[in-house]
């Protein structure tokens, strides 16, 4: 590997973007372009088997452990191709481009113009300029295949999904921990948040209260069911 270039060892805020635009679903599916899928977006085989219609459903957990295992993949594969091409992405790229090959690949993506105009960015370079040329580049990625006519059609989910990701891309690192704010500053953000973790709390009593309802009118109505019967069985 490069020296010098900074290894991941996750994809960051890239995981929570591929588990929002993949969506979850424990009963397998098939996708747009008709591939047979589970969980988050966990394509083809599962445990060995192909994914089909008669696949069993899967436990949140086990969807959990095949995204965790399925995003490790493109982090090593992204990784690689950081330290092959000697291009050093801050973490928030990396996120980004993770989910971009998750959805696509890295072989289509180490071929691909997107890679090329991230590869030529140079410090001099005009950052809006390069800004409108990776975005327009993310955006040429959002067309589907139709598995039925076989003709290509403008996906919104993958146009919202390129969208993503490209405000990833650019949006600006959270500074690594040697920078963070001294320790005084942090009750601040504790008192910001308490607030929210008591509206939370409340929210759920309201909820167990609501439940308890629901509870008690089930109770009555399986009570007044068997007096009902018990009237009939006497007749």
């Amino acid at each position: 590997m490069a020296t010098g270039i900074k290894i991941f060892a996750d994809a960051g805020p890239g995981l929570e973007l591929i588990k929002k635009a993949e969506g979850l679903s424990l009963a397998p599916y098939q996708d747009d372009a008709g591939i047979w899928t589970i969980g988050y977006g966990h394509a083809h085989m599962l445990y060995g088997k192909p994914i089909s219609a008669d696949t069993p459903h899967i436990t949140l957990d086990a969807a959990e452990s095949l995204l965790r295992s399925d995003v490790r993949a493109r982090v090593e594969q992204l990784n690689q191709w950081m330290s092959i091409n000697n291009f050093q992405l801050n973490h928030n790229q990396f996120g980004a481009l993770v989910s971009f090959i998750f959805n696509f690949d890295i072989q289509r993506f180490r071929k691909s113009t997107l890679a090329n105009q991230i590869l030529a960015f140079k410090d001099g370079r005009d950052k809006e300029e390069y800004r409108k040329a990776i975005t327009a580049q993310f955006m040429r990625w959002i067309y589907i295949m139709d598995p039925n006519s076989g003709r290509m059609y403008e996906s919104k989910g993958l146009k919202n999904r390129r969208e993503m990701e490209a405000e990833l891309y650019f949006l600006p690192p959270v500074k690594e921990t040697a920078d963070a704010p001294d320790a005084p500053d942090a009750p601040d953000a504790l008192s910001t948040a308490l607030p929210d973790l008591a509206s939370i709390m409340n929210q759920q009593k309201d909820l167990t209260a609501k439940l308890k309802q629901v509870e008690d009118t089930l109770t009555d109505l399986i009570i007044t069911q068997r007096s009902i019967r018990e009237a009939l069985n006497r007749l």
